[in-house]
């Protein structure tokens, strides 16, 4: 899971259980996707779980920065 104190208030959002290949890189990714929210002005819920989605993709794929299509993160962002 993961938590954000922002604004006097505390977010949390649950661990998305996946099928782990490789860790490597998935925080990066986790904190590329929280600044991209705050940048677009996402609320602390958005910003978290498209943060822990984002992380949770890339440690399902072998590397750090894996190869992906823009098809295939579509669902990262379609629940919001």
């Amino acid at each position: 899971g993961a938590a954000l104190w922002m604004r006097g208030e505390l977010t949390t959002v649950p661990g998305i259980k996946v099928d782990v290949i490789d860790t490597v890189g998935s925080g990066d990714a986790f904190l590329a996707a929280l600044l991209k929210g705050y940048l677009q002005d996402l609320t602390a819920r958005e910003m978290l779980v498209l943060a822990n989605r984002l992380g949770a993709f890339v440690a399902t794929q072998p590397g750090g920065t894996p190869d992906y299509s823009i098809t295939s993160l579509e669902g990262i962002r379609a629940l919001l």
